[in-house]
């Protein structure tokens, strides 16, 4: 670890990793979807935690299409565990709907799905959008932030790191314009996941979540950065557009996507497959890992992972109670007060049976921990990407992977950050920091 201008980083490391031949798989072409008889409506509104936000941006939630048609094809949804109060009988049922959720990947993994059709369910995925009310009239294109959230997390979760971010943007002698920013949603979190209540099964590739974001930048995404009103359902656009786009990027915009985890990994994925739409990128923490002969694809950290989702608590009698309980648990505890409050106010919905209930329930939560095949071919592809897309990682101070080795995966155009007293859930503990992290790199990284 060394440390420039101020911050710690990784300087490169000699030799690099060995890594071990690996074919990742390619991203199926996206279709049209179908047009459905009823279109649905965003769960809830776009209401942000931070005044900053309505300071300067006007506000709204919309819905597209997700990447049609899936990459693992359609299996049952699975049922949560049986409570009971009896410890032992409880434990046994967690291990049983994990055993399920595990049985499905492996049979992916083994080819033995192969033979089904595709899934052709119509999913949605609901975006926020930030849109500057004020539009300033600038010599090069208007920044287009694309957000990212990680796995269990709703899109909200970013508001805070970004609410420091443009406090520290307003502050600067040379401010970027940031036009708008996007806060994607995955199908199977947030708001998405209510929307796609009827229609998740029991299996999900993050594959498909980098499928989902080419869907929408290059099919859905509005030409225009400054066009202040947009209808919820944004229209597709025509396929010449998106054929444009896909090999010449954008005409109106610069975009720069910055995600966390398993929205940093699926954001690569998606600029490696389709690079000229992306300027610059900032990745937090993503989840990579380096393929070697003999790994198992199934670590015992995925197992702990799936079962903690599948028993955790998802139902309150108010978010108020949610909250004070969340305050008093070691894990919630370590977060920043208004991450946490972002993560009770748009993570957690009035449930129709009485109390709250959160949003994502822990089986959709272990059917995402359960991948792995994703992150082992995004490491392996990371070297190729255009050398022309600026990378800045920004890696926590307690890691949990081979950071020093990822963060210098694709050595030219990259710079490293690491954020002191972090672990893996930056946005979340460390929001002023890495907001301030992020505006410290942007006439670099923005522009």
């Amino acid at each position: 670890m060394v440390t420039t201008s101020g911050n710690p980083s990784y300087p490169q490391p000699s030799p690099p990793i060995a890594l071990e031949p690996l074919q990742p798989r390619s991203l199926p072409p996206l279709e049209r979807p179908p047009l459905p008889e009823h279109l649905p409506s965003p769960p809830t509104p776009p209401v942000p935690i931070d005044p900053i936000f309505s300071k300067y941006f006007d506000i709204s939630t919309h819905i597209v299409p997700a990447a049609y048609p899936r990459l693992t094809p359609h299996v049952p949804a699975i049922s949560p565990p049986a409570f009971s109060k009896d410890k032992t009988q409880f434990q046994a049922s967690v291990e049983n709907t994990l055993n399920e959720v595990i049985g499905w990947r492996v049979k992916q993994w083994k080819g033995e799905l192969d033979r089904l059709p595709p899934n052709r369910a119509l999913l949605w995925n609901c975006i926020k959008r930030f849109v500057k009310k004020d539009p300033t009239k600038g010599s090069g294109k208007a920044v287009t932030l694309f957000i990212a959230h990680a796995n269990g997390f709703p899109k909200e979760i970013w508001e805070p790191t970004l609410a420091h971010f443009l406090a520290e943007n307003e502050k600067s002698s040379s401010p970027v314009d940031i036009a708008e920013m996007w806060l994607w949603e995955a199908v199977n979190h947030g708001d998405s996941a209510l929307l796609n209540a009827d229609t998740i099964g029991g299996l999900y590739d993050w594959t498909d979540n980098a499928r989902d974001m080419l869907n929408f930048l290059l099919s859905y995404l509005p030409n225009d950065p400054a066009e202040k009103t947009l209808p919820t359902h944004l229209p597709r656009l025509p396929e010449t557009l998106a054929a444009s786009r896909k090999q010449a990027g954008f005409q109106s915009r610069t975009l720069v996507p910055i995600g966390h985890s398993f929205g940093g990994c699926s954001s690569l994925r998606a600029a490696i497959e389709c690079p000229q739409l992306f300027s610059s990128m900032v990745l937090v923490d993503p989840i990579l890992s380096p393929w070697r002969k003999g790994t198992d694809l199934l670590l015992k950290r995925q197992f702990d992972l799936g079962r903690g989702a599948i028993k955790r608590r998802s139902h309150w009698a108010s978010k108020d109670e949610a909250l004070n309980l969340f305050k008093q648990s070691p894990f919630f505890g370590a977060w920043d007060p208004a991450a946490l409050r972002a993560y009770v106010e748009h993570g957690i919905y009035d449930d129709p049976q009485g109390g709250v209930r959160l949003k994502m329930s822990g089986i959709l939560e272990a059917m995402v921990f359960s991948e792995a095949m994703t992150n082992y071919e995004t490491w392996q592809l990371a070297e190729t990407l255009d050398p022309r897309i600026e990378l800045r990682w920004v890696q926590p101070e307690f890691p949990t992977n081979e950071c020093n080795y990822m963060v210098w995966r694709r050595i030219e155009n990259s710079s490293n950050v690491i954020i002191p007293k972090a672990s893996h859930l930056i946005p979340h503990e460390r929001p002023t920091e890495l907001g301030t992290s992020v505006c410290m790199g942007r006439s670099i990284h923005l522009c």
